[in-house]
């Protein structure tokens, strides 16, 4: 019965379907592209990353042996061909006034045990509409598919596998994307994102049921203004999660939640061989976009519920690049915690991971950080030969107890020191 009805419906649908293909006009194209992208990369001392360390947060923290030596302090180098890409882009699709466009793309990311794992980059489809209301410049798009974050598309200018992370917002994400261009200086930006591989971290560490539990996308809106080689964004994320779902002290439900919202605003500018960007983020929580930061639980009630408070920092970066075929590239950035929106819970003015959940790739007695990268590349054709210094200094605090931060705002603020790595990358690509 279930088979009939199916075939019914799908009967009763084609004559629609050939209907609405009569105004089809189609001149499908293929663009495969990608890169062999081969790194050689030295640090001075043992560091927080990922990607079989091509991916580098921070510098890891003094780790004192009994000798009184930094157990940390140990020099390493890795070369990897890792992070090689495949893309494919669909174009040619046109329906009156609405073109369709697709796109796939994918790498080598995640390592089973010395073997790349190939893995989903971004996957979507968009639809464009140009003259609308009949006015040329006039657009509209939609956005469907995995796609890079709407604060992450701007890159600052390096050769690094993380493109400046932690210092920008580095994601992509499950999305639909809507953009109105009007006039040819002004758009505006809407989307609904979901988390995939970027996730929040919560009582579970990071786990995707905190954004699909709570029933509530993420959301981003922002605003475009160009002219010429500007280029001004500003944008605000806004993040809705449910950290628990049951109690299990109690065995029974809670409504837990915590809502974060983070703006930004960047800024771009190019003039013949020199460009210029630069990025800050006012962020709360944010490990989702892969900041260094967190939230934790700054009241619990009655009925065992919590409400949380998010762990504001600052993040910004700014870049700028020289040249063509022979690139002079330069980029500074900075993070610093600022601290909890509100008190967290806690005994004798300290909290614990039970109530203050860290970015895992970090450390929570982190309180600033900053990075210097000069680069130089030579492109010769599509292959492209770089050389890259990374100085990455962290400052972190003394715990009073093992793990736990201050309860009045997270930060550890005792004892506070600079770690500091070197770290020297080479880059061989060919790109197709």
């Amino acid at each position: 019965m279930k088979k009939f009805l199916l075939l019914s419906t799908i009967a009763a649908l084609l004559p629609a379907f050939a209907s609405s293909a009569q105004g089809e006009t189609s001149k499908i194209q293929f663009k495969p592209y990608g890169f062999v992208r081969n790194y050689a990369v030295f640090d001075s001392r043992a560091c927080s990353a990922g990607t079989q360390d091509l991916y580098f947060f921070c510098p890891k923290d003094i780790r004192p042996g009994e000798d009184g030596q930094d157990l940390n302090a140990i020099p390493s180098y890795r070369m990897l061909a890792l992070s090689s890409r495949l893309g494919m882009n669909i174009t040619g699709f046109q329906y009156g006034n609405m073109s369709l466009a697709a796109k796939f793309e994918a790498d080598f990311y995640n390592m089973n045990g010395n073997t790349a794992v190939f893995r989903l980059r971004q996957a979507y489809l968009k639809m464009n509409w140009d003259n609308l209301w009949n006015r040329e410049d006039c657009k509209f798009s939609i956005l469907a598919g995995q796609a890079w974050h709407p604060m992450a598309v701007d890159n600052p200018y390096a050769i690094n596998l993380e493109s400046g992370a932690p210092y920008r917002p580095f994601a992509r994400t499950p999305q639909l994307a809507l953009r109105l261009d009007f006039g040819n200086n002004f758009a505006l930006t809407g989307s609904l994102l979901y988390q995939m591989q970027y996730l929040s971290t919560g009582p579970k560490g990071k786990s995707q049921d905190y954004i699909k539990h709570s029933l509530v996308p993420q959301l981003f809106a922002g605003v475009e203004f160009n002219n010429g080689g500007f280029t001004a964004k500003l944008g605000v994320d806004m993040l809705n999660i449910k950290p628990r779902t049951i109690d299990e002290a109690t065995k029974k439900k809670v409504s837990d939640r915590l809502m974060v919202v983070s703006p930004s605003a960047c800024l771009k500018y190019s003039v013949g061989k020199f460009s210029v960007n630069a990025q800050t983020v006012l962020a709360e929580s944010g490990e989702h976009m892969n900041f260094l930061s967190g939230y934790g639980v700054s009241k619990i009630h009655e009925d065992q519920s919590r409400e949380y408070t998010p762990m504001r920092s600052s993040v910004s970066f700014v870049s700028m690049k020289y040249g063509k075929e022979l690139q002079f590239m330069a980029m500074f950035g900075y993070l610093k915690l600022l601290g909890t929106k509100d008190p967290l819970v806690g005994e004798d003015g300290l909290t614990g991971d039970d109530f203050y959940y860290f970015n895992g790739a970090s450390a929570s007695n982190l309180n600033q950080m900053y990075r210097i990268t000069p680069t130089v590349a030579y492109n010769w054709s599509r292959l492209t030969l770089g050389l890259e210094y990374n100085l990455t200094s962290a400052q972190y605090g003394t715990y009073k107890e093992p793990g736990k931060v201050s309860s009045s705002n997270g930060l550890v603020s005792e004892g506070l020191h600079w770690v500091t790595n070197h770290r020297v990358l080479l880059m061989l690509k060919f790109s197709f």
